[in-house]
């Protein structure tokens, strides 16, 4: 059985709870061993301006809240003796600064080196830990071309090799691929799908002359 985590700021409650949950689906639905964990709030604050809660807040959704599920289906699985497959939605933002991103960028970080340790620590047991990194991935897809009032979604575009935002169906498949027996040798990877925009920076023009 699939499940996917999504940790909504209403639920920063007792650990207990993510046990309490998964024994319910399991008891509907019988044993789970693939996961998919979707935690994320992005507040844009600079760092001079924000206060420790908020601080708080998005380590305890975004970070807390991925281990806490992956803790509680890797115990399952281990006292099953069952192989399985978790793969942790991270960010682009984990590898790329941003003004105002200062918890949300450091919290994908985390997710993405608890992916690594997981991975090492749960491999032995046949579960396999992945991670998926989207860029800028909106309800509608924006193209370059069609011009956009934000600075900042002006910019990112610019900057992304393939000159539009990205869809939900654009993450899906890389999801399913890293649950799939397609990637049964794959392990500890945190998969880049941004349209281009980790590569660097492509909206820098050549530098051929500096003067």
């Amino acid at each position: 059985m699939r499940v996917g985590s999504r940790w909504s700021p209403g639920a920063l409650a007792a650990w207990a709870n993510v046990e309490a949950a998964l024994d319910l689906l399991e008891r509907e639905l019988g044993p789970i061993d693939l996961l998919v964990n979707a935690h994320g709030i992005f507040p844009n604050t600079p760092v001079i301006e924000m206060d420790e809660s908020e601080w708080d807040r998005v380590f305890d959704v975004n970070t807390k809240g991925t281990m806490l599920t992956c803790r509680a289906l890797a115990r399952r699985l281990v006292r099953r003796n069952a192989p399985g497959a978790i793969v942790n939605i991270s960010s682009a933002a984990a590898t790329s600064a941003r003004a105002g991103g200062a918890h949300y960028t450091a919290s994908k970080a985390a997710v993405n080196l608890l992916t690594h340790v997981l991975a090492i620590e749960l491999g032995p047991h046949a579960i396999r830990v992945n991670a998926v990194a989207p860029g800028l991935v909106l309800d509608e897809v924006l193209r370059e071309e069609a011009g956009h009032s934000s600075e900042y979604v002006r910019l990112m575009l610019r900057g992304t090799p393939l000159r539009r935002t990205g869809a939900p169906e654009d993450i899906a498949p890389a999801v399913a691929f890293l649950l799939s027996d397609r990637s049964r040798w794959t392990t500890g990877a945190i998969l880049e799908v941004t349209g281009g925009s980790h590569c660097g920076r492509p909206h820098v023009p050549l530098s051929r002359d500096l003067r």
